[in-house]
């Protein structure tokens, strides 16, 4: 801080303060939701806070919080609810530009923003860009992000101020693309597939998936798979993708110090952010990372809850529209769940355990395998209710298949980047890929349909008394 003008270090250290102290992302989060979906508990919650506040004498980190909350509940609000001063039905064709790629099948619809409207033989410009939720019909390749298309509408409906709607991608106009930069990405991305395509074969649509979220070599049949075993959040790119690139990179320059690390780091994680789309959940998981190692080059312990917070609200101010993202919800429920519950789990397992002798119980395995059931079992506390909501069945062993696919998953990443660098290994990998297809039909057929609500009802006094067991031996 010491190059930079005393002002603007002094309002930087000021909003770090009011983001990192006392959960200050966290609550400006919770606040903003609540006002946004809940305004009754708003009001209470506001309330305690303010009461709190005051108690304990921090009334300048109360105003900062509210502050914060307050424009970016205002910001959310206008882009969530625009107004649309003309009939809806009277709109026959639009010009839209993909904020991410649209895949065919997908599990929600393709994000979009509509910059102009046709009326008639009139076509009006649209400053305020208008939200949209796009469903492609008889969509047979991934639309890349950036496309400006020019499509007729024709099935449209409206609730809560977002405009959904239904392309027939047969009848669409792809013109060009919104930037130089979104033309490069898509240039490069079919370059990066046909040397996928000549150097791992059929295990090209895999691997590009999870390295890069493009789905558009992987086979129906592999995507279905995924879908119906509870798994599809491996192939969304995030935490678990963020942190190998990450702790690959970290290992290859360890004898460099952490800062130089940190800035070598930056541009890797940038330009595979831009390659695979901007999306929500990869950039929610980078910006978490580069704020903790930017807390620890400090010399600060930041709360991992409150960099979660920090890195949705970015987001939010970023592209509003991340609040209807179906897979950044089950992101970060999914980080919720390990920041709330592997603690309490991983001791409770450790008590558990006492039974046995000590030798076993301290073993580094006997601790990896406690420490990967608590992630599983967390993750699962908070997950299972949402995904019942959203699609109406879950696994029954998902517990394990998210305790082993993750595994098997890194295995695979790591023999696919060696069977770039030695095209021998690729039996070995054709093998790997095989053999995961097995594991998930075998997992397939293991499937449940309770209703949300009672899942909910078993998980939340189990999640609850865990904290306070947790809290009470603290």
């Amino acid at each position: 801080m010491k190059f930079v003008p005393k002002p603007i270090a002094t309002t930087i250290k000021h909003l770090f303060v009011t983001f990192f102290a006392r959960h200050g992302s966290f609550t400006i989060l919770l606040l903003t939701l609540e006002l946004l979906f809940i305004p009754i508990l708003w009001l209470l919650h506001l309330a305690i806070t303010a009461m709190l506040s005051i108690k304990q004498h921090r009334l300048k980190l109360f105003i900062g919080m509210i502050t914060i909350h307050l424009l970016l509940s205002f910001h959310l609000y206008r882009y969530l609810h625009p107004t649309i001063a003309i009939p809806i039905n009277a709109i026959s064709q639009m010009r839209l530009t993909l904020q991410q790629d649209a895949i065919p099948n997908a599990l929600e619809r393709a994000t979009v923003q509509a910059y102009s409207l046709t009326l008639g033989a009139t076509e009006i410009q649209v400053y305020q860009r208008l939200p949209l939720r796009v469903s492609f019909r008889n969509l047979d390749k991934v639309l890349p992000r950036g496309s400006v298309l020019s499509a007729p509408i024709k099935m449209y409906q409206e609730k809560n101020g977002t405009l959904y709607i239904s392309v027939d991608a047969r009848q669409m106009t792809l013109e060009r693309f919104a930037s130089p930069l979104w033309q490069w990405r898509e240039k490069t991305m079919q370059q990066i597939k046909h040397l996928l395509e000549s150097r791992l074969q059929s295990s090209a649509g895999l691997y590009l998936a999870v390295t890069l979220g493009d789905r558009s070599l992987l086979s129906p049949h592999t995507a279905r798979l995924f879908q119906a075993t509870g798994l599809a959040h491996l192939l969304a790119l995030s935490g678990m993708h963020a942190t190998f690139l990450i702790a690959t990179i970290f290992f290859l320059l360890k004898k460099f110090s952490l800062r130089q690390r940190f800035i070598l780091l930056l541009p890797i994680v940038i330009l595979h952010a831009l390659l695979a789309g901007m999306l929500y959940t990869l950039l929610r998981a980078y910006i978490m990372a580069i704020t903790l190692l930017i807390g620890r080059l400090d010399y600060r312990h930041l709360s991992v809850l409150d960099t979660l917070a920090f890195s949705s609200i970015l987001l939010l101010l970023y592209d509003p529209q991340v609040l209807l993202s179906l897979s950044f919800h089950l992101s970060f429920v999914s980080v919720l769940g390990i920041i709330l519950f592997y603690r309490p789990i991983f001791k409770l397992f450790k008590q558990l355990a006492k039974p046995l002798p000590k030798k076993v119980r301290n073993h580094s395995l006997t601790q990896v395998i406690f420490g990967s059931l608590a992630i599983s079992f967390a993750v699962e506390l908070l997950l299972n209710p949402l995904i019942l909501f959203h699609f109406k069945e879950m696994q029954l062993f998902s517990f394990l298949s998210n305790l082993l696919f993750p595994i098997l998953f890194l295995g695979f990443l790591l023999l696919g980047s060696l069977t770039l660098i030695a095209p021998v290994l690729l039996p070995f990998l054709t093998f790997f890929d095989t053999l995961m297809h097995h594991a998930l039909q075998h997992l397939d057929i293991y499937r449940i349909s309770p209703s949300w609500q009672f899942i909910a009802i078993i998980h939340l006094p189990l999640a609850l008394s865990l904290l306070f067991w947790h809290n009470r031996r603290r």
